[in-house]
């Protein structure tokens, strides 16, 4: 990523990683609430919840993402998480 911006940014930056905005925990109350047997019981729980997301949740988590390209842009291309615990 340093080569598109001015800054240095791991790969896994906070401010870009898809399960910060990810609507990820949504998912993990249900899909860890009870004990997991096996990676394939964990596949088909993580699978079932992500089908009951309503159009609303799915909303805020694209709003999410979008607030979080525009902060890095107006601030360019700097850390963000600042800013996100002000809004």
């Amino acid at each position: 990523m340093s080569r598109l911006f001015p800054t240095d940014w791991s790969p896994r930056s906070p401010n870009l990683n898809p399960c910060d905005f990810c609507p990820w925990h949504y998912l993990k109350d249900d899909v860890y609430g009870d004990p997991i047997a096996n990676l394939a019981e964990l596949k088909n729980r993580i699978t079932q919840h992500i089908r009951n997301f309503t159009t609303e949740t799915l909303r805020s988590t694209v709003e999410h993402a979008v607030l979080r390209f525009r902060l890095i842009g107006e601030n360019g291309g700097q850390h963000i998480e600042l800013f996100l615990r002000k809004s």
